[in-house]
């Protein structure tokens, strides 16, 4: 399904880098593949028309399929092969009733645990979908540390374990973190038991610069997802 061979920062030289993942995210999502096409019903309102199409990394691809697309996140760690689905509705549409994670898109509610995805909230004007972060020790950007102040950004690991309490009280619809697929962290585990589903970004696992550019279309969709 997909090639199984197996850092990004946002200033300096990888401005460019950037600017070019926005070109992607702007420009190549707007026809979709032949596999988009295959699923789309001749007469169904077409809820995706504007499709993302990954063609530098290793690790996601998104399928698209009526009211609903699936994220695959593919794990390549110590020369393991393994892959992650999450489902994708719309919102308001019928779930069709797959064994995978249900987010409903475009998400309104996400809590980022890496100060290295702020970039790309920034990127794409998402801040409004950001409701916490990890600890604001580390956070540079001045948007993030004033929605912090202003309390409409909530840290989640304020004195180190992530607290999962504040996570589910804060109405959470997805966590974005560092790792890669099927970890073993029990907080984690503890979120997804509840509902919340825990999308880990393994960005460093590309092969290359352009692939860890293209985790961006992530969040991609109406800003989100």
């Amino acid at each position: 399904m997909k090639k199984t061979n197996p850092k990004w920062r946002w200033s300096g030289s990888n401005y460019l880098l950037s600017l070019a993942a926005l070109i992607l995210l702007t420009f190549g999502c707007q026809s979709g593949g032949s596999e988009s096409s295959a699923n789309h019903v001749s007469g169904e309102k077409d809820r995706f028309p504007h499709k993302v199409e990954v063609s530098h990394s290793i690790g996601f691809d998104v399928s698209y399929h009526q009211n609903y697309k699936l994220l695959h996140i593919f794990r390549h760690y110590n020369d393991q092969v393994d892959t992650l689905t999450y489902t994708l509705l719309q919102r308001g549409t019928e779930d069709p009733g797959l064994e995978n994670p249900v987010i409903s898109v475009p998400v309104e509610k996400i809590v980022s645990l890496s100060t290295t995805h702020l970039g790309f909230f920034n990127l794409l004007d998402a801040f409004d979908e950001l409701i916490g972060v990890e600890t604001g020790q580390y956070v540079s950007s001045q948007k993030v540390k004033d929605m912090l102040a202003a309390g409409t950004v909530k840290e989640m690991s304020p004195s180190g374990p992530l607290n999962v309490e504040s996570v589910i009280n804060e109405g959470t619809e997805v966590v974005i973190a560092v790792g890669y697929p099927n970890s073993q962290n029990e907080s984690f585990q503890q979120l997804e038991r509840v509902g919340i589903p825990v999308l880990l970004n393994a960005d460093w696992q590309e092969l290359d610069l352009l692939g860890r550019a293209e985790w961006v279309k992530l969040l991609n969709g109406d800003k989100s997802l």
